[in-house]
């Protein structure tokens, strides 16, 4: 029998050591004071959605001064003062009107010319108005659907105190983090509470045509991708992104996850092959190489999702007719022996496991400048800005292959482990 290396042996310790704390985590937050659980769910918002320069937009505005010294006095005091409750519900019945009215023109736009009847029919009987609104939106189109479906999020998230929204309570008065002023993000989000809806975000007019969703969303705090997006619709030049993302040449993160246990033998081994690979991509990057840097970058996207195609299908045989992955399953139902890397995205299983806006992004954009490049066509894009795109585009990539492994190494491990087992 061939022996296990023991590395193996000690990634899959590793991963059980993971599962393990997982279990322990959750139940030491079961065992935290009520008081302190309200501590730290106070910290959430101001660290997801407020950044110094939200505050500094505002920091010299009269009524933010006012309320910003009315926590102070009420810190000073130990106790939230009436006069900041009433500013607080103020600008929360403020916000919730505005919602409701944005949620009326989803409706309008869903109803059509069945408007008039259904207000009619609501004032007299609400259950069959919401069967007649039901049953239209099972007709329309599918972005009227999520339109609804975000509004209506994002009114739960307003009328029902929910642990991502500020809570005005006097436990709010002994929290702090740095670094930071957390009064003063506490402040902002008195007097700003839709900024917490990320919700708005998605249903804003320009979030369809905002190029960087792929990379932004997955990779970056909500307040750094509000700040951005807010950056595009005011017309501001995008294209330093990734430079900047970079500029510290600190890709610790990148290696971390090409180097754990969930990315490496007995799990994986596509990121562990081209670690390598990834790490010239990267020199030569640095180096202000950009040409080499660009061309193997695209060799590499398109290998690591060919690969992570076949591992997947191994695990589920849900992508490939057989294991030979010559022929490709497609959502239509039928299968296909042209393969293409847009193909596999697009019409496939395979696609379900990314997000959409990077699919089109791949599609649409990267993978159309794949040929031209890489057949010696194009010699005008080796640019630092396109560089650092599939820099981005390669972190992306290896996070999606990290914690697709871990999560389905916790789902595995909690399916087939002896409950007993897991104390």
């Amino acid at each position: 029998m061939k022996k296990i290396p023991d590395e193996y042996i000690d990634n899959i310790k590793n991963i059980l050591q993971d599962f393990h704390n997982s279990k322990r985590k959750n139940e030491i937050l079961k065992k935290i004071h009520p008081l302190d659980q309200e501590r730290i769910l106070n910290v959430y918002p101001c660290l997801t959605h407020v950044v110094e320069k939200d505050i500094e937009k505002v920091r010299l505005e009269p009524l933010f001064i006012y309320v910003y010294q009315l926590l102070k006095e009420s810190k000073r005091n130990g106790e939230i003062c009436d006069e900041l409750t009433e500013i607080f519900e103020t600008h929360r019945f403020y916000a919730r009107n505005y919602l409701y009215i944005k949620r009326g023109r989803i409706v309008k736009n869903i109803l059509g010319n069945q408007l008039d009847n259904y207000n009619k029919i609501k004032r007299l009987n609400k259950v069959k108005a919401k069967l007649i609104l039901d049953n239209k939106i099972k007709k329309v189109k599918s972005e009227l659907k999520e339109e609804l479906i975000l509004i209506e999020q994002a009114i739960s998230l307003i009328t029902t105190d929910q642990p991502s929204y500020i809570q005005l309570k006097n436990s709010i008065l002994d929290t702090s983090f740095e670094p930071g002023n957390y009064l003063e993000c506490v402040a902002f989000l008195i007097l700003n509470p839709k900024h917490q809806i990320t919700e708005l975000m998605y249903l804003d007019e320009s979030w369809e045509n905002f190029p960087l969703k792929w990379y932004l969303l997955n990779t970056q705090p909500t307040a750094f991708l509000k700040n951005i997006f807010k950056q595009f619709k005011e017309g501001g030049d995008l294209s330093g992104i990734f430079v900047a993302q970079y500029e510290a040449q600190n890709y610790s993160e990148i290696f971390e996850k090409i180097e754990s246990h969930y990315t490496t033998p007995p799990i994986s081994d596509i990121l562990f092959k081209r670690k390598e690979i990834i790490k010239q991509a990267i020199t030569c990057y640095d180096n202000k190489l950009y040409a080499p840097s660009i061309c193997t970058s695209l060799t590499l996207i398109e290998g690591l999702l060919w690969s992570f195609s076949e591992e997947i299908h191994n695990q589920h045989g849900e992508i490939y007719q057989d294991d030979s992955y010559k022929i490709l399953k497609l959502n239509s139902g039928k299968t296909t022996e042209n393969l293409s890397i847009g193909t596999l995205l697009d019409h496939s299983k395979f696609g379900d496991i990314f997000d959409t806006h990077f699919i089109a992004y791949f599609c649409e954009e990267l993978y159309k400048e794949r040929n031209p490049i890489l057949h010696g066509k194009d010699i005008t894009s080796f640019t630092k800005i396109n560089a650092s795109k599939k820099i981005a585009t390669i972190e992306f990539i290896i996070n999606i292959i990290h914690d697709y492994n871990k999560k389905n190494a916790m789902e595995r491990l909690k399916k087939n482990i002896d409950p007993e087992l897991r104390k």
